[in-house]
């Protein structure tokens, strides 16, 4: 039989299966537990326990002596209103168009919610009351000039700007792969002979590449996923978790790059946060980025033999392992 999967359902069952972002986040909660660095990181510690981590005194006298006020706190009020009426849309537009309810699985009535529900309408009146919310908080609170105001609302808009236009092309790269039958031409290429369980490991070392060459995890996203989820499709009839892997290898590979390309847009905000150039948070990060990697791509070829969770686990001890026995303590004696 052919299995049925729907949009929703792949992106919830890919998350145990994104070993890259899990790891990554897990690694970096052993290092501040540990207090242990290592690599270039080590080194750049060092210097800034000696006055040379990139910034003043003064800038840090400042961060330092800084009180949150209630003003400061609502300037967080847009994300918050734009996360709940979010889901709450889904929900209401869900179960207006007649999604099913499952009393008896949770997870099932929610998959079917969502995808019953009108995501465009959805975001788009979250996206309207969050900005109103905004506006708001900025005018009234924070007494702000409507000029400002608008200015900052007008420089956030263009920066979505190139993100719509990724999105558009996404949709453009999947009508045409649909049209020339992609992923039968690759599938040819394979042939007969390729072993399924490989394509997770394969996808992820594509999706490292493609990221970290261009710098941007939605084009990764959106040139892979219209040619891989067609290939691996087929074989989910016989082992579904081929699937969820194969689509979460695509989601951890770009993030790794997007991780770690010095060209990346969260590279350069990162590092102009941190009050360090570009070159030394890439060369810093690097190291425990590729630790994750590594171990994320043995996990990806080990799914065929061990559930995700096993892996998981087993790739977070390895981690552990590479962080006390290659790093070590920075702290001033």
């Amino acid at each position: 039989g052919v299995t049925e999967y729907t949009g929703y359902g792949l992106f919830f069952t890919s998350i145990p299966y994104r070993f890259y972002p899990i790891l990554a986040l897990l690694m970096c909660l052993a290092v501040c537990w540990s207090g242990r660095d290592f690599g270039p990181m080590r080194q750049a510690e060092l210097d800034a326990q000696q006055g040379d981590g990139g910034l003043g005194n003064d800038e840090i006298d400042e961060l330092s002596g800084g009180r949150l006020h209630l003003g400061t706190l609502l300037v967080f009020a847009p994300f918050v209103v734009l996360t709940v009426c979010s889901l709450g849309a889904l929900v209401i537009s869900g179960l207006g168009n007649g999604a099913e309810i499952d009393r008896s699985s949770l997870w099932q009535t929610l998959s079917n919610i969502f995808n019953e529900s009108d995501a465009y309408r959805s975001i788009l009146w979250a996206t309207l009351l969050s900005t109103v919310t905004a506006f708001a908080v900025h005018l009234a609170v924070l007494r702000e000039s409507f000029e400002e105001v608008y200015d900052a609302w007008l420089t956030g808009c263009k920066s979505m700007f190139p993100i719509s236009i990724i999105l558009v092309l996404a949709w453009s790269i999947g009508a045409v792969c649909t049209e020339l039958r992609t992923d039968q031409f690759i599938a040819s290429l394979l042939g007969a002979d390729f072993n399924p369980a490989f394509l997770p490991f394969f996808t992820f070392l594509c999706a490292a590449l493609i990221s970290f060459s261009t710098g941007t995890s939605f084009g990764t996203m959106s040139i892979l996923i219209p040619i891989v989820t067609p290939l691996v499709l087929p074989f989910g009839a016989d082992n579904p978790a081929i699937v969820s892997a194969a689509v979460g290898s695509i989601l951890g590979g770009a993030i790794f790059g997007d991780h770690c390309s010095p060209i990346s847009d969260t590279t350069i905000l990162s590092s102009g946060a941190s009050g360090c150039t570009v070159t030394a948070h890439v060369n810093t990060q690097l190291p425990y980025a590729l630790s994750a990697a590594g171990v994320s791509a043995l996990c990806l070829l080990a799914t065929p033999f061990a559930p995700v969770w096993a892996l998981n686990l087993g790739g977070m001890a390895i981690l552990i392992a590479v962080v006390y026995v290659f790093g070590s303590k920075t702290d001033a004696a």
